[in-house]
């Protein structure tokens, strides 16, 4: 059985806000783009779910490379450099929202899905580290919860935010389903910023509480 009170510890309970929101914005995004392609762009099915492939290999390819870098610097480099990768990529959404084409959306998502493969496992990893030994294993219980929870969140609230703006919005079907996507961006970028902020206090939490 899960024992939440590995989350009276305050580094804990960031490092599981950082977690559950990489995960949120993961997912959330992948299932926001494709819809973007369809709807706003007028893309193929096919061009839609494509444009998601550069950016899962991106990923798969990061992951190793992200757990040696912890290894070798630790794991607050490797955290930092996804969440402002997150952070910048929902930004760059956000920012030029009216150029996006299927191509320059396949290269951001890239970038983005290259900061969450940096974060995710050492997030974790990290939070790990920092729990007496007997408490590890609810670490691994509670993180697995959340990333099950994240996921779902992430998809159903900007699927709801879409889905809100294509339903009583203005103008055609497109038009809406742009201000749906960008309210969608918006909040990716603002839950990267937050998880960023997060991780910046607990491993100053983290420095402090080694020096002692």
């Amino acid at each position: 059985m899960l024992d939440i009170k590995v989350l009276k510890w305050l580094s804990t309970s960031l490092s599981a806000f950082t977690y559950f929101v990489l995960q949120f914005v993961n997912i959330g995004v992948s299932f926001l783009i494709p819809v973007y392609c369809q709807y706003v762009l007028h893309n193929s099915p096919f061009i839609a779910g494509l444009v998601l492939l550069p950016g899962s290999l991106v990923g798969a390819a990061v992951s190793p490379f992200a757990g040696h870098l912890a290894d070798l610097k630790g794991y607050a480099l490797p955290i930092y450099i996804g969440l402002c990768s997150m952070t910048l990529g929902g930004l760059i959404f956000f920012g030029i929202q009216e150029f996006l084409t299927a191509l320059i959306i396949l290269f951001v998502y890239s970038f983005l899905r290259f900061g969450f493969n940096m974060g995710f496992s050492n997030s974790i990893s990290n939070a790990m580290l920092n729990v007496p030994q007997k408490f590890r294993t609810d670490i691994n219980s509670l993180f697995s919860m959340l990333q099950q929870f994240a996921g779902s969140i992430g998809v159903g609230i900007m699927a709801a935010v879409m889905a809100i703006n294509q339903n009583n919005g203005t103008g055609n079907l497109a038009a809406r389903s742009f201000v749906g996507g960008r309210y969608d961006f918006l909040l990716a970028t603002c839950l990267s910023a937050a998880a960023l902020i997060a991780a910046i206090i607990n491993f100053r939490i983290q420095k402090q509480k080694n020096s002692h």
